[in-house]
């Protein structure tokens, strides 16, 4: 009977294991409506394990990102993308077939975090960055409303800005 109680705790502390990593595995696709429909204030990204991770396909943000891109005349369409941390601050660029990279933040997102506080949700900003020459460095990344310059070249930075903040969650 001893054996029995002192294996209790045991028993306890591994149920207690299981059940938080089970929590972890938790496929948040399932759980929060994410969108890349208008590409702009869409929640699309969230942080999983101290990575950010799609909440869509990458063909639905290609998508929207090339026809965000076609509305504003950025350039060609975007074949691929990096999501990039600069600064403690993260990022989607899209790398656009004729050599421009657009760059637009990643926002944390404080409706679905009131309601979820574990989970760490993005949705992207309303301001896109382009650029050749600063792809890779010096600036030309959204810094609220503005881009940063591009210390290369000063007009090698096309700001494109719209929308009028997030779109609510429903």
């Amino acid at each position: 009977m001893k054996k029995i109680i002192l294996l209790i705790p045991v028993f306890l502390i591994l149920v207690a294991c299981s059940n938080e990593k089970a929590n972890e595995n938790i496929d948040i696709t399932q759980e929060i409506k994410f969108s890349a429909k208008n590409f702009v204030n869409n929640t699309f990204a969230y942080k999983q394990n101290d990575v950010v991770k799609l909440g869509v396909t990458k063909d639905e943000l290609l998508s929207s990102f090339n026809n965000y891109s076609t509305k504003f005349k950025l350039g060609s369409e975007a074949k691929s993308y990096l999501i990039e941390e600069i600064s403690n601050k993260n990022y989607v660029r899209f790398f656009h077939e004729d050599g421009l990279v657009s760059t637009v933040a990643l926002i944390p997102n404080a409706e679905i975090s009131k309601k979820l506080p574990s989970i760490i949700t993005y949705r992207s900003g309303s301001t896109v960055c382009t650029t050749t020459y600063c792809s890779n460095c010096c600036g030309c990344i959204p810094e609220g409303k503005y881009c940063t310059p591009c210390e290369l070249i000063a007009e090698d930075c096309k700001r494109t800005t719209t929308g009028s903040g997030p779109v609510p969650i429903g």
